[in-house]
């Protein structure tokens, strides 16, 4: 299959102040720790299962760091996302589309003993109030989901490139603020971040249809046997056209892995398309011909049946 394109583009201008949203990025990385729990949730991998399903393996990791705070408005909602066609991913993603897989708000449970904590207060009441940040939606989130979990997810068809990750969508400028694995390094998303790594193509391959060719030479005078020939058309299938190999004679360890050996002085050469096996060749497409050849050597020291096994087999280039 063919392997999406990444963009990445540089954020031009200064950090700006959103709505109440806001963020910093401080040369160091911060700790992110839920008040109860301890530690956040992340993503610890993501792995390919089929076409364009992934699933998203996550836990709540003590050491997880978060180098944007977020925090205010009421409306924020917090957990993991799978964000497409991002422009940016540095201490914070921007731009791309966020969708929600798991998540929480404010107004969840923040703790099960009922005590609760200042974010799920008001700011029209209380216009002072510590709001939900990381930490914050981190306990709200563990009481819903737990600590660890598995999350299936559908990677849109076109997308340009795409990663899973904990966090929370700016107001109205495009950011994604993360958190991220402890282990983990600045970019979130990309070469050395949590992205979702793109399947490898489909194995070009190539492989014999037709199962068995006899070739029965019949009676003949001792004479006559050197030098004869039959030859027949086996079918070998292929993935695509441009599939480079050769062939060889995988029950045959003796040099160009071609010559059967008969018995009574007598041997058989195995060629294909008028060129010996292990000739270089290329697929034409997925259906291909081979006109498979064999040629006797040899005088027979006495009379008798002779008779060969030759198993052909394919070897890439």
């Amino acid at each position: 299959m063919e392997k999406r394109k990444l963009y990445r583009a540089m954020l031009a201008g200064s950090a700006a102040l959103i709505a109440s949203i806001f963020y910093s990025t401080p040369a160091t990385a911060g700790i992110c720790k839920s008040p109860t729990y301890g530690g956040c949730p992340v993503v610890s991998k993501v792995t390919h299962q089929s076409g364009n399903n992934y699933s998203a393996t996550w836990f709540n990791d003590g050491s997880a760091q978060t180098e944007v705070f977020a925090g205010g408005a009421s409306n924020m909602i917090w957990g993991l996302y799978l964000i497409t066609n991002y422009r940016f991913s540095g201490n914070y993603i921007i731009g791309g589309t966020h969708t929600p897989l798991l998540t929480v708000t404010r107004y969840d449970p923040p703790r099960t003993d009922g005590y609760g904590d200042a974010c799920n207060s008001s700011e029209v009441i209380d216009p002072s109030g510590v709001y939900c940040d990381h930490q914050h939606f981190a306990d709200r989130f563990i009481i819903k989901y737990g600590y660890s979990g598995i999350q299936n997810v559908a990677i849109p068809a076109g997308a340009t490139n795409s990663c899973i990750v904990f966090g929370v969508p700016g107001a109205g400028g495009g950011e994604f603020f993360p958190v991220r694995l402890g282990s983990a390094s600045v970019p979130i998303c990309g070469p050395g971040g949590i992205n979702v790594v793109e399947p490898e193509p489909d194995p070009e391959w190539c492989g014999m249809n037709t199962s068995a060719l006899t070739f029965d030479f019949g009676d003949m005078a001792p004479a006559a046997v050197s030098g004869s020939s039959l030859t027949k058309t086996a079918v070998m299938d292929c993935s695509k056209a441009g599939v480079t190999y050769n062939l060889y004679l995988s029950n045959v360890s003796t040099s160009g892995r071609s010559t059967i050996n008969l018995g009574r002085g007598v041997s058989a050469i195995v060629s294909a398309n008028n060129q010996t096996l292990q000739t270089k060749r290329t697929s034409t497409g997925t259906t291909n011909s081979l006109n498979v050849t064999v040629t006797l050597n040899g005088t027979p020291t006495s009379t008798g049946a002779i008779s060969g096994l030759g198993i052909l087999a394919v070897n890439y280039l």
